[in-house]
């Protein structure tokens, strides 16, 4: 009988925290760079680049980032490193699905050879903080990101330094970069 009010106990203090968002007890954190048209052509845009791989489970994944030409960064974190090296991605899930979640929207800026992307990461509380990561274009299609900072209210709280190369692919249609947490 304890245990079962145990687990209810915790199940509710769980299920308040991740909708703390919702009630407006936390803010999401605001995005602190400024959205830009990217008007340059030292990184193609006409697909996506692909790294950061992760061969922590029996498949290993990718994390995707698509960059568009109003600025806007979007980013899928599961993607199948052997569907995303061959430039065969679902853009339908990612119409479908990840255009609600905030946690995979943000913003980037590239002039010279520095890239600058930041974008929401969501917390369990429900709210969003940011992830701010530096990076150098080597070429059209190769970028490195060198610098992850993971922020709360503007502070850095974690700072990790990747040295993530990101590799290009071309994609005959990318997911709509309409976002609805973005103007």
């Amino acid at each position: 009988m304890k245990r079962t009010a145990y687990i209810s106990a915790f199940a509710s203090i769980v299920a308040l925290l991740c909708s703390c968002g919702r009630l407006g007890i936390c803010q999401d954190d605001e995005l602190t760079i400024a959205k830009s048209d990217y008007k340059d052509t030292q990184l193609r845009i006409d697909g996506y680049f692909f790294g950061d791989t992760s061969p922590d489970s029996n498949t290993a994944y990718a994390n995707i980032f698509f960059l568009y030409r109003n600025g806007i960064f979007f980013t899928s974190e599961a993607e199948d490193l052997d569907r995303a090296e061959k430039g065969t991605i679902d853009v339908d899930i990612e119409n479908s699905y990840g255009k609600q979640i905030k946690g995979l929207w943000g913003l980037f800026q590239a002039k010279g050879d520095v890239i600058e992307i930041e974008r929401w990461l969501t917390r369990i509380d429900g709210c969003e903080e940011t992830i701010y990561e530096l990076g150098i274009i080597l070429n059209d299609t190769m970028i490195v990101i060198t610098r992850r900072e993971y922020r709360d209210n503007g502070k850095v709280k974690l700072l990790e330094t990747p040295n993530s190369t990101f590799y290009f692919r071309p994609l005959q249609q990318k997911p709509d970069s309409t976002s609805p947490y973005i103007e």
